[in-house]
């Protein structure tokens, strides 16, 4: 092999090791936004849990109506649409830790990918020594 040939191999190797680099800087960022879909699935797991405990603790919460000062249709039709609406958001809120789940698997697929590029990349520079 002559040196032209040499270079132009080596610098096909150096060529496919950005594209590599490049794809994992990717995959890392896109592994940051889904850990950032979590922090915010939790905080609002967590919101949602505050503010259930809060309105399972109001007496009065479930009825609405309170004597004398919230009657009459608004109060009878609150009363008839609160308990559904929680129960509705409770379903959603269950439903986050489903969501939480897809995204840990990912994740781990993501590492995974991201495993593997590295593994090529060092493949890829043997391959340079041994030129």
């Amino acid at each position: 092999m002559d040196i032209e040939e040499r270079q132009q191999l080596i610098e096909g190797i150096l060529t496919q090791i950005r594209g590599i680099n490049e794809e994992i800087t990717k995959l890392s960022t896109l592994r940051m936004q889904l850990g950032s879909c979590v922090i915010a699935i939790d905080r609002n797991q967590q919101r949602w849990n505050q503010e259930y405990h809060v309105y399972q603790n109001m007496e009065l919460a479930p009825e609405v109506r309170i004597m004398d000062k919230f009657e009459g249709l608004a109060a009878t039709g609150l009363a008839a649409d609160v308990p559904p609406t929680v129960s509705s958001i409770t379903e959603v809120a269950g439903r986050m830790s489903y969501v939480k789940g897809g995204i840990a698997d990912q994740n781990t697929r993501l590492e995974e990918r991201i495993t593997r590029l590295r593994n090529e990349i060092n493949t890829l520079q043997a391959s340079l020594s041994s030129i």
